[in-house]
């Protein structure tokens, strides 16, 4: 695991809260102009909300980029594209079934939020708690 860029993803997310950005865990990025949209600062001003991955993608600390569709994209030390689930596990060096279950996708993800009925009720901050038990383990 790649515990800085662990903690960046954390820093991300208070700042999506500090910022009183919209977060929605239901979809990488919605409701702006995704192709003039491409910096946090922009999600920001253009009232776009964002899963943890689509936050990340626009992020300052995010070494890749973000597609059309606001998903992360990155290369890997081969030259190949990644994106979505991947570019984050690669990022973070971690498992697949540890991005799926912080961004919560499929079986991991409805158990790591089984709290919850909907995606759209995930909060920043229950990411945040996901984020620091990869930082505790």
């Amino acid at each position: 695991m790649n515990r800085e860029n662990v903690q960046a993803s954390i820093n991300i997310m208070q700042r999506v809260i500090d910022r009183g950005s919209n977060f929605n865990l239901s979809y990488w990025a919605s409701g702006g102009a995704l192709e003039s949209c491409k910096s946090e600062e922009s999600y920001h001003k253009c009232g776009m909300s964002a899963c943890w991955g689509g936050w990340v993608a626009v992020a300052p600390e995010w070494p890749g980029g973000v597609d059309e569709g606001g998903i992360p994209v990155i290369e890997n030390c081969y030259g190949e594209g990644l994106g979505g689930v991947e570019a984050l596990a690669y990022w973070l060096d971690v498992d697949y079934d540890v991005v799926n279950a912080i961004a919560g996708i499929g079986s991991d993800g409805a158990e790591t939020y089984s709290q919850v009925r909907n995606l759209k009720d995930v909060t920043p901050q229950m990411v945040i708690a996901k984020l620091e038990g990869l930082l505790d383990e």
